[in-house]
């Protein structure tokens, strides 16, 4: 179960500046390391909508579709993520990207 205590206070610090991107990234981390997928989605959507250039929150909203069966959606959010992090210079986060188109080809 999610640290209550922990959510609320990303929440109220949401409140507090609705347009910080990593505030919802932070928060949807936070859904997608409990399996509460839709939650993550949720956030992870209202990162990437407040900063289109996120290639970490693309990343992560990409697997929280694939947590909730969402093939299309993660393939989706996985190219998005890559675009953003060879634009940004993020090797790592465009290899993870990578890896995880790599890995929906297998299936």
């Amino acid at each position: 179960m999610v640290d209550q205590t922990r959510e609320q206070l990303i929440l109220e610090v949401i409140e507090q500046d609705p347009d910080d991107p990593m505030l919802f990234f932070t928060l949807g981390k936070l859904y997608l390391d409990e399996e509460r997928f839709e939650e993550a989605q949720k956030a992870l959507k209202k990162a990437v909508e407040l900063d289109k250039g996120y290639s970490a929150a693309w990343l992560e909203l990409g697997r929280a579709h694939l947590g909730a069966d969402d093939e299309e959606k993660a393939r989706g959010a996985f190219e998005q993520s890559a675009k953003h992090a060879t634009a940004n210079g993020d090797l790592r986060v465009k290899n993870e990207a990578r890896d995880a188109l790599d890995q929906l080809d297998e299936f």
